[in-house]
């Protein structure tokens, strides 16, 4: 039977490689707790990656400045009926509150062209820091291959089109499961 790790190096996947080379190190050091591991499996690096995931339907991330370590959380869903001949609307939420499923503020809207901007209805300003920082972000996957590495973007462990946990290896390393990505 073949490994997921073999699997991801006969497709060329060099991303999925390295990160499941790095939970193996990170598995075979018993300092190191089982959610640590599981974290790291949660990181995305390629832009490309990145940005399929947020604008795959019902994603939920969180960013992370590696300078200043603070963090945001946000949500992204997409429109489930565009209209005729558009590309969907995808609405942007931050998290503001402890809870985790409920604790999300309207911030803003990617539109049907794929810019993103405040609405009538958003709750905070442009120059809040989680605009800010989720508009550079965005700014930055749409004209980067990679993310710079002043951000860590993680996603949440489950499928940014569904919403269901993954648990397929592949699939947790880029964040869509096995069906969804069949679809997109």
């Amino acid at each position: 039977m073949i490994s997921a790790r073999d699997f991801a190096a006969m497709r060329g996947e060099d991303d999925v490689v390295a990160q499941m080379d790095a939970e193996e190190a990170l598995a075979s050091n018993e300092d190191n707790k089982p959610d640590v591991i599981q974290e790291l499996s949660r990181r995305i690096v390629p832009s490309q990656d990145i940005l399929r995931y947020i604008l795959a339907g019902k994603s939920t991330f969180t960013i992370v400045s590696v300078d200043t370590k603070k963090r945001f959380t946000y949500k992204v869903t997409k429109l489930k009926k565009p209209k005729p001949g558009k590309k969907p609307f995808h609405f942007v939420g931050v998290m503001t509150g402890p809870d985790n499923q409920l604790s999300y503020t309207y911030l803003g809207v990617i539109d049907d062209v794929g810019k993103f901007h405040l609405t009538q209805k958003s709750r905070l300003t442009s120059s809040s820091t989680q605009f800010r920082a989720f508009d550079f972000l965005y700014r930055w996957l749409l004209q980067e291959p990679v993310l710079t590495d002043k951000i860590e973007f993680w996603h949440s462990g489950r499928c940014g089109r569904c919403g269901r946990i993954l648990t397929v290896p592949e699939s947790i390393a880029n964040g869509i499961g096995p069906e969804c990505i069949k679809k997109m």
